[in-house]
């Protein structure tokens, strides 16, 4: 019997983000919503009470039944989620029943035309994916035959990884997993009991055993295991039969013998460009051959066959130490692109994308050799990075194509939803006699210092057939996203764009910060990283399946020596090469300490003032100890770099895993639930976790979820819009009075909400519209208030040292607490180059507050504009007051 080998494809939804918010993933995080997109569905539904023996439907075409076995039969609740690489997906019910177990009968004409490759996920839907497997999975169709009826029949059994052609997989025995698990040790599982297992070296015995029946043993080598040789397992099972299978050599990756073999210090892997020659070189130990392609073209003629050529001359590449391939070829080669082919134990002539690239044509299919000097706009060599602290820093978050997509930007159309129309001038939008300024002149009158863009690096998106995506899919970390360009075919163009927009913000004040995902990539098994050195990159449990800690089905193994010198030679070529202002860490969890360490120390270097920071939690359970782990519990481990403070955004606002939920600020009904989280932020400290306010970013919305406005929409109410608005500038205001970095979602200060076209509020709009993600300019005039509210806050925090202490000393020595959970407000005060500040937030279900302020003389900031200055001033429910 032909059984197909298991796929651990640890894919994630090629069109998602995230992080990716998987419904799977369980976190303490934002990160805890649906990346998928359920679509229409052919096929019909199963009564659920009654699953028993029938036929799936039959359609008159090319079909594919998918068979499901379970052990409890117990089919009631399960469902086939489906999808072509690069597409959406779809929910698919079981239609029939065989002996096999449940069956789901699709006709191909669901699919592509060209269809091969589907990628599917056995689970059963609700608030949170209950996966039968945790890992993403895939098959091709090639790899099976249709029977007389036009069918293919792929099999999958509960809880294991992999496809098989035959139903009898549930009758033989077979080797699921070989691997070391020591470096003189090979471990094993089987399907079925087996009584000796013998290890071969190529064709030489190295350690055999004999065992009493059982399904999984080891057995210990008479020599190390040795990377760059190729080792088998044969086993005998109890009942006669025997099978063979290559040994998984991932666990010698982490051997001190294989780091001191490979690991490869030097600055020069990628393409080194000069006018005269350009040096490649790369990191694929293990490997058998590596060519390399030049091609005069960056566009596949699959992707458009006028545009695009697939000429190409091909060179050896020349092994060298540690595992390092090199060609130098002379000549002035700017403009051309690359790409390498590798063949190798698992792999081969396999062709791939540099993973030091700098930049990339159309797609990020062929990597490019670039000039950088001759991209630099006029006027680049002068500016610096902005020299902010972190405690002064309002991040204003924004996608690229947010700031221009909606209809009230009225730019260049050619500029839409590009890098030139995030910094296009002039921009306005009027409604009757009121005119109001729209994207990149907004942004400079909200009065904000640092704008942080979510993914910009180059994702697995069409850049020609473009639909909205957060971005949290990457591709080439090292190349800027094509989409936003104004030509993604050369990919000179993007690299110039994004500098003119980082030019321009820096010479109005604004630094940008970059949003990095390292924790994932989009699809493990066709990853670039996996194709040069397979296994290397990725954390993988004890039975070789790929821990899923980004919640996307695989996490990369930041504490791996030379993927450690990757994320620090990616950042440091970002933030020199476009004078970045900092960077957000995705999931920042998934990552161990002692590399988030070095790498702010090395960015440092570059940029003394840069600013780092990242959400301290995974989005599933991950491979790392917890004590390694860059989560909040470790906060007081970094070392030069801070996190988000998901208990302000919590404790002011309620819960944001139930939309429902009140906080202390915004709850109609006294409670101290949330009062000491909220107090604790606002004096730059995430209680236990933190007291450093450098390390503390509070904020109580951003990209994932609800907006704000929508959040307090569907805990608060929709019927009383001045309510919600007073709520909106009361709970962001307590952010700007913040110690610590202040952080908002951008159009926040209009009320942004995000419907969907079904008129529903959009929970995590990853891969919704252009027009559910826009920012509406008209509601700048239909909201000028709040609008009005959140610059004089915003001004506050980063106009006024009182709110910018950067030690907790300082915090100790000059902020007085004067009020306890008891008395349902905050009131403190503030000393700062002998002036007194005293903030004041009185909640929602607070009372009419009278207070001495006969004292202070100027009111720098009132959410409700009411405050007047007495031994008896009024501070009302919904406000927040400063004053000096």
């Amino acid at each position: 019997m032909k059984l197909k080998p298991i796929f651990i494809a640890a894919l994630s939804l090629s069109f998602i983000l995230t992080s990716c918010d998987n419904p799977s993933t369980t976190s303490s995080s934002d990160e805890n919503t649906s990346e998928s997109t359920t679509q229409v569905n052919t096929t019909s539904k199963v009564d659920e009470s009654t699953l028993t023996l029938s036929d799936p439907p039959v359609f008159d075409e090319d079909t594919l039944q998918i068979h499901y076995h379970r052990d409890d039969n117990d089919y009631s609740e399960w469902g086939l989620w489906l999808w072509e690489t690069g597409g959406n997906g779809t929910r698919y019910e079981f239609n029939g029943m065989d002996e096999f177990g449940a069956i789901c009968a699709i006709p191909l004409s669901n699919f592509s035309e060209q269809i091969d490759e589907i990628n599917f996920i056995v689970y059963i839907d609700g608030a949170t994916w209950i996966k039968d497997v945790e890992a993403d999975q895939y098959f091709s169709l090639s790899d099976f035959t249709k029977d007389e009826n036009n069918i293919y029949h792929v099999y999958i059994v509960s809880t294991w990884e992999g496809t098989y052609d035959n139903p009898d997989v549930l009758e033989n025995v077979f080797i699921k997993n070989a691997r070391f698990s020591e470096i003189n040790r090979v471990s094993i599982q089987t399907v079925g009991k087996f009584i000796k297992a013998e290890v071969y070296k190529g064709e030489t015995m190295i350690g055999s055993q004999n065992f009493g029946a059982r399904e999984s043993g080891s057995v210990v080598l008479n020599e190390n295991g040795n990377f760059e040789e190729t080792y088998k397992v044969k086993v005998e099972f109890e009942n006669g039969s025997t099978a063979e299978a290559e040994v998984d050599k991932n666990y010698l990756f982490k051997t001190d013998e294989f780091n001191n073999a490979y690991y490869y210090s030097g600055d020069d892997l990628g393409a080194n460009y000069t006018s005269t020659s350009t040096t490649f070189k790369v990191w694929a130990p293990g490997s058998k051959t590596l060519k390399l392609r030049v091609y005069d073209n960056g566009t596949p003629t699959r992707i458009d066959p006028i545009k695009g050529s697939d000429d190409y001359e091909e060179y050896e590449m020349i092994p060298g130490e540690k595992g390092v391939y090199s060609a130098t070829l002379t000549g002035d080669l700017d403009g051309k692109y690359y790409t390498y082919v590798v063949t190798n134990s698992k792999y081969e002539d396999r062709e791939v994308v540099d993973p030091y690239a700098k930049s990339a044509g159309v797609n990020g299919e062929r990597g490019m050799i670039i000039d950088l000097d001759s991209t630099d706009p006029e006027g680049w060599n002068e500016i610096t990075p902005l020299d902010y602290k972190k405690t002064e820093l309002v991040v204003y978050e924004t996608h690229v194509a947010d700031v221009t997509s909606s209809e009230t930007w009225t730019g260049s159309e050619a500029n839409r939803l590009l890098f030139n129309g995030m910094a296009e001038e002039g921009t306005t939008y009027t409604e009757g006699s009121v005119t109001v300024k729209t994207g990149f002149d907004h942004i400079k009158e909200l009065g904000v210092n640092a704008v942080q863009i979510i993914p910009l690096f180059d994702q697995a998106n069409d850049e020609v057939k473009k639909s909205f995506n957060w971005g949290y899919n990457p591709l080439n970390y090292n190349v800027v996203e094509g989409s936003y360009s104004s030509n993604p075919y050369d990919g000179a163009v993007r690299v110039k764009e994004f500098k003119d927009l980082v030019m321009k913000y820096n010479k109005a004040g604004i630094s940008i910060i970059m949003d990095v995902v390292y924790n994932h990539v989009n699809s493990l098994d066709q990853s670039n990283f996996n194709y040069l050195v397979p296994g290397y990159y990725f954390r993988y449990d004890e039975n070789n399946k790929p821990y899923n800690g980004s919640g996307c089905g695989n996490e990369t193994a930041s504490e791996m020596p030379m993927f450690r010198k990757f994320m620090i030679d990616s950042t440091e070529f970002w933030a020199s090469e476009y004078k970045l202002g900092g960077f957000r860490f995705d999931l920042m969890g998934v990552h161990d300490i002692e590399t988030m360490n070095q790498l702010v120390a090395n960015l440092e270097t570059v940029n003394p003032n840069i600013v780092v920071y990242g959400e301290p939690w995974t989005g599933g359970t991950t491979g790392i100890a917890t004590t390694e782990s860059a989560v909040q519990a470790n906060m007081k481990l970094f070392e030069g770099y801070g996190a988000f403070n998901d208990k302000i955004r919590d404790g002011v606002r309620g819960s944001v895993f139930d939309a429902t939920a009140t906080g202390w600020a915004t709850s109609l009904n006294k409670t101290s639930v949330g009062y000491t989280d909220s107090l604790n932020g606002m004096i730059g400290n995430i209680g236990t976790y933190c007291s450093d306010p450098n390390k503390v970013v509070n904020y109580v919305s951003a990209h994932d979820n609800n907006t704000l406005f929508d959040k307090l929409q569907l805990s608060v109410g929709k019927n009383n819009i001045d309510l919600l608005a007073n709520l909106s500038t009361l709970t962001n205001g307590m952010i700007f009075a913040s110690q610590g970095s202040s952080f908002m979602l951008a159009g926040e200060e209009l009320l942004r909400s995000k419907v969907k076209e079904d008129g529903t509020l959009d929970s995590n709009s990853y891969a919704s519209s252009y027009k559910t993600n826009e920012i509406d300019y008209s509601r700048l005039i239909d909201y000028s208030e709040v609008m009005e509210q959140y610059k004089e806050f915003i001004a506050v925090k980063t106009n006024v040292g009182a709110f910018q202490f950067d030690s907790e000393e300082l915090i100790s020595e000059n902020i007085q607490t004067l009020s306890t959970y008891r008395d349902n407000y905050i009131d403190y005060t503030i000393t700062y180059n002998n002036e007194a500040y005293r903030v004041i937030v009185n909640p929602r279900s607070g009372e009419e507050l009278s207070v001495d302020l006969s004292s202070y003389t100027s009111i720098i900031a009132d959410n409700l504009d009411s405050l007047s200055l007495s031994n008896s001033s009024k501070i009302m429910p919904c406000q927040i007051v400063i004053v000096k």
